[in-house]
């Protein structure tokens, strides 16, 4: 290729041709809409609702609505882009809408009514049916689903999309509520809408864009990212690195390859049948029934490599064949042997832990006689292990029907710890958890579509650093707001659940940041130390969170009197002698403990010591004293990762968990 004289002057020109080309497909755009506004939607009522969508530049588009037979025109800007705002009625429908201007969309079955925004990480994600390849075990799902049928209730399910810069558009539908469109939805976001619709008796649309494991950052602008100032590094660094896409390929390749092969030299491969096989007398291997998690045998505080093994035979059909061999899902990585050779490994994938194994055993692998399966699973946090159904472990060729069961006993022994394993590569990419990602390619392509407000259960990926999630979720509640312009919409979220989370996790500071919020204006939160599992990061009970976040949205969006909407939240506090006296609002007909007495309070003197607190109702406060603390300066409530607290209100609704102190 030659190289022109002046390049500055050929790029510019390059540029031109191209702008000219784009401008050029599109003078013959027809007209085009988002696909959140579509068949079955629900807009929301009394408002001017945004509708919008692309068209070719200075092209009159008409909007017509059947309810009041109004026409709303709008011109098509030289991008193409074009916005009317129609007053909708009150709720209602079903009705029609038509959007005319090179070429004519009929939008059928409109119904106006409540639409709310559901968002955040997999306990909001987690559906009724199906999560990840597996069932969520939502509590009494099946029955759930059976039920679901509400005609005017309309689901619309974002696409989980990742994007550097903000998106026009996502992948999407409406749907009518049955048991079908149902099963892959929030469960969360179902029973919000399904109660507020059977309390209020109108027509309700429920928006989903949720994606599990991910952090607050992910889901804020770029502007308030910076504005913010926390995870601006880390911006910067993804915009430069997508700037060279192919290079970084390369470079998060090259990085990987050798993670693993460092692993594969510390951790071990097999090199012969009995490499990993336990010989006779052998006392470090043990047997186990699988699937099932390692917390299950005495692994909870082990994270690091283990090894599986056994031995089985095949018939004659499975030789000289190309088979499959299924796991189901791995917590978090594994590398997969048969007769040594291996046969597949997961680690990259976002989500390995929820990701079900399918590996293909080319032919010859398999022998007559006994074969040995080896898998090296690495445990990086939490549970571990093979944890799927016992139908999913398997090996089978033509279809499942010829599947050999795998599922029983096992052999297995515990390898490197963790600590002592080579750190994960910083790959860098369109991650789901680098900042803005998924604002921009699952928030941005809503706004601006109508909503009354939103609820988010998010905040377990953040428990590493509550400092930060101090700044960053106001800030992202603040960044919605002003994107949608709809004012100070009503945001409720959920404090997030006791679990045995890792050293490295302070979930107790990460509620608490989450309690702080409650000073932005519009918020409320609902507690869920009741309701939780600390043996499972994704409580079951997702009716009865709901049921607290329709709570505040009845009370606090709708004016229903006479709603206790938040369990007590800490107020103030003083020192009464050897004890410390604790005021609480929302202490809604008085205070109770679930039990014989109080539980989860310590107190501490100047040395900042705490010790176990002897804690009593008294009136609307908490006297709260020890005597190994005879000048008590401050009380903590709650304030462990796995705290499971027993103090409420009289109607039923846990007290938050807090501390008097900031050290």
């Amino acid at each position: 290729m030659t190289i022109p004289a002046n390049p500055g002057r050929w790029h510019a020109r390059a540029a031109f041709l191209i702008a000219s080309l784009i401008a050029l497909q599109i003078s013959h755009a027809e007209v085009k809409l988002p696909s959140v506004i579509g068949d079955h939607m629900v807009l929301q009522s009394a408002i001017r609702a945004p509708i919008w969508g692309t068209a070719s530049p200075g092209e009159t588009v008409r909007v017509t609505v059947s309810w009041s037979k109004k026409d709303y025109t709008a011109r098509a800007d030289e991008r193409g882009a074009w916005m009317v705002k129609v007053q909708t009625p009150s709720p209602g429908g079903p009705y029609g809408m038509t959007i005319a201007g090179e070429n004519r969309i009929e939008i059928q079955d409109v119904l106006i009514g409540e639409v709310w925004v559901c968002s955040g990480q997999s306990n909001m994600e987690m559906p009724l049916g199906v999560f990840g390849g597996w069932r969520s075990g939502i509590l009494d799902s099946a029955r759930e689903i059976e039920q679901a049928a509400y005609p005017k209730i309309r689901l619309f399910q974002v696409a989980q999309t990742m994007a550097p810069g903000p998106k026009g558009d996502c992948p999407g539908k409406w749907a009518e509520c049955t048991p079908a469109s149902v099963s892959p939805f929030s469960a969360v976001g179902y029973f919000f809408g399904r109660d507020l619709h059977k309390k209020l008796h109108v027509p309700v649309g429920m928006i989903e864009s949720a994606w599990g494991g991910t952090r607050v950052e992910a889901w804020t602008s770029r502007e308030k990212i910076i504005e913010s100032g926390v995870e601006k590094d880390d911006l910067e660094l993804l915009e430069a690195e997508l700037s060279n896409p192919d290079s970084l390929k390369r470079v998060n390749a090259a990085r990987w390859s050798a993670w693993m092969l460092s692993i594969d030299t510390l951790a071990g491969i097999p090199k012969d049948d009995s490499t990993f096989l336990p010989g006779p007398g052998d006392t470090v291997w043990k047997t186990i029934q699988l699937p099932q998690r390692i917390d299950n045998f005495g692994l909870e505080k082990f994270d690091g490599i283990i090894w599986f093994v056994r031995s089985f035979a095949v018939p004659d059909t499975f030789l000289s064949r190309e088979l499959t061999l299924d796991l189901g899902p791995i917590d978090d990585y594994d590398v997969t042997w048969i007769n040594d050779r291996e046969v597949g490994r997961t680690y990259r994938e976002f989500s390995s832990w929820v990701t079900r194994r399918h590996y293909t055993v080319p032919p010859g692998i398999i022998r007559r006689g006994l074969n040995t399966i080896a898998i090296r699973v690495q445990d990086v946090a939490g549970l571990g292990g093979l944890w799927g159904r016992a139908g999913e472990l398997r090996l089978w060729f033509g279809d499942t029907a010829n599947a050999l069961a795998l599922a029983g006993e096992w052999r297995y022994r515990t390898g490197i710890d963790a600590a002592h394993l080579p750190p994960f590569p910083e790959e860098q990419n369109l991650h789901p958890n680098r900042a803005t990602i998924l604002f921009n390619g699952m928030i941005s392509p809503l706004i601006p579509y109508g909503i009354r407000g939103a609820i988010w259960y998010q905040g377990e990926s953040n428990a590493p650093d509550p400092a930060s999630y101090r700044k960053l979720f106001p800030a992202m509640i603040k960044d919605w707001r002003t994107r949608w312009n709809l004012g100070d919409f009503p945001f409720y979220y959920v404090q997030i659940a006791p679990y045995k989370y890792g050293p490295e996790s302070d979930a107790a500071g990460l509620r608490e940041a989450q309690r702080m919020t409650l000073s932005v204006r519009n918020t409320g939160m609902v507690v869920t130390s009741d309701i939780g599992n600390v043996d499972d990061i994704h409580p079951k009970n997702k009716q009865e969170v709901s049921r607290r976040l329709l709570l505040w949205a009845l009370a606090k969006t709708y004016g229903k009197k006479g709603i206790t909407f938040s369990g007590p939240l800490y107020r103030s506090m003083k020192v009464r002698g050897e004890a410390i006296r604790i005021y609480l609002d929302h202490v809604d007909g008085g205070l109770v403990a679930h039990g014989d007495t109080l539980r989860e309070f310590t107190v501490a003197g100047e040395d900042r010591k705490f010790h176990e607190a002897a804690a009593r109702i008294d009136g609307g406060s908490v006297l709260v004293s020890s005597p190994e603390v005879p000048n008590p300066v401050a009380v903590r409530f709650g304030y462990t990762n796995t705290s499971e607290p027993n103090l409420f209100n009289k109607r039923g609704l846990p007290a938050s968990p807090f501390r008097t102190d900031n050290w």
